[in-house]
């Protein structure tokens, strides 16, 4: 029961998370179209609903907890029935990611060029963004236009590549490949960023911002995968008051988040927040059955389409979001009378359409064909198991 109301509850906050997100970027392109591209002209109470619901870094914060959390399960289950293999990892991360990450970054192409960029109005194809973009790596060229989203995949790829190199490292030893991965994460990104600042005075635009970001940041997905070792001692131990506790904790540093947004800070304050997020994160994901979601014949099948939701949610929506703002509502007769908000809900309108229609059928076919190809049943979570794992 326990297990079943933790899974279900996990759905439930990536979804939420994925709308939030979406309701980011809807509400960003709304007080761009209000009042230009430049924020720090904006009114202090637009930069104050920019800062806070027009940012969705938080929430991504809380993806890379649940996923450096069902990783290791994954993992973990594969050990069990011994049936882990470097090869079967592989194909089960490209077959998760890819198939509507490409739906995603073909919706942004038509998008891109649907929005006036083609070469016969000055703007060439970005041809390098797309490539880099397809492998993952476009934090360091640039995010293809109308696809932003897309920036954490590169730090998703990085850490699926990573996590099992610590295992074998750490001879599949998990709380050690965590805190040693931990040591080393933190130890390269404050080179990284020494060299940065020594050599290039600091540079803004240097690709070796991405880079030692990325790296910190792993300390974050890093969160998630200790929660999954500790899974089975660790969640009997979370009482409801922890979990309010969490929740408290959540709210003042999103509140910080907003101030460090406002006044755009530096990047390290943003990876600070991170690391002060990550914990209550995976408090809340272990004090998540005590919601009983599978005890309501309301709320089960509503967390698990949420869950459904989240990712196709995720990835499609700017391209929509996009295609909305500058193809159809110029052509709009009260664009003139808009406010941010009645604005913000014409771009989720049809982009809520979308993913929670075609977006969740493109979900659940995927994930069929996944699990008949990878011979899995639909994904649960279990105990890890300590002799093998820990």
């Amino acid at each position: 029961m326990r297990n079943r109301d933790s899974e279900l509850a996990i759905d439930l906050y990536r979804g939420i998370a994925a709308l939030l997100v979406m309701l980011a970027h809807a509400l960003t392109l709304a007080l761009k179209a209000s009042h230009g591209a430049n924020q720090d002209a904006y009114p202090w109470i637009s930069r104050l609903i920019g800062a806070s619901l027009g940012s969705g870094t938080f929430w991504v914060w809380g993806f890379f907890v649940l996923s450096g959390f069902c990783i290791h399960q994954s993992i973990a289950r594969d050990q069990q029935r011994h049936a882990f293999s470097l090869s079967r990892y592989a194909v089960g991360r490209v077959t998760r990611i890819y198939p509507i990450f490409l739906v995603g970054l073909g919706l942004a192409v038509v998008s891109w060029w649907l929005t006036g960029g083609d070469a016969s109005r000055g703007s060439p194809f970005p041809t390098e963004r797309f490539l880099a973009t397809l492998v993952f790596a476009q934090q360091f060229v640039g995010d293809f236009p109308g696809y932003d989203p897309a920036w954490s995949l590169c730090n998703e790829a990085l850490y699926y590549l990573l996590w099992p190199m610590l295992l074998i490292a750490c001879q599949w030893r998990a709380m050690r490949a965590t805190i040693i991965g931990a040591i080393i994460s933190l130890i390269m990104a404050l080179s990284l960023v020494a060299v940065w600042k020594l050599s290039f005075a600091g540079d803004g635009q240097h690709w070796l911002v991405p880079a030692w970001c990325m790296i910190a940041l792993f300390v974050v997905w890093l969160v998630g995968a200790a929660l999954a070792v500790v899974w089975p001692s660790i969640q009997p131990r979370i009482t409801p008051r922890l979990t309010w506790m969490a929740i408290g904790w959540l709210a003042f540093i999103y509140a910080i988040n907003v101030v460090i947004h406002y006044y755009n800070a530096r990047a390290w304050t943003y990876t600070v927040a991170a690391y002060a997020t990550a914990p209550a994160f995976a408090v809340l994901i272990a004090g998540s059955h005590h919601l009983r979601l599978s005890q309501s014949k309301s709320w089960q099948p509503m967390a698990s389409w949420m869950g459904a939701l989240s990712y196709p949610c995720y990835l499609l929506h700017q391209p929509v979001l996009h295609v909305v703002e500058y193809t159809i509502m110029p052509h709009l007769p009260v664009r003139v009378q808009m406010t941010p908000w009645l604005h913000t809900l014409v771009l989720l309108l049809p982009a809520t359409i979308l993913v929670s229609t075609l977006g969740v059928s493109l979900e659940r076919g995927v994930m069929a064909w996944r699990a008949r190809l990878l011979g899995n049943k639909a994904p649960t979570i279990q105990p890890t198991p300590a002799p093998t794992i820990a």
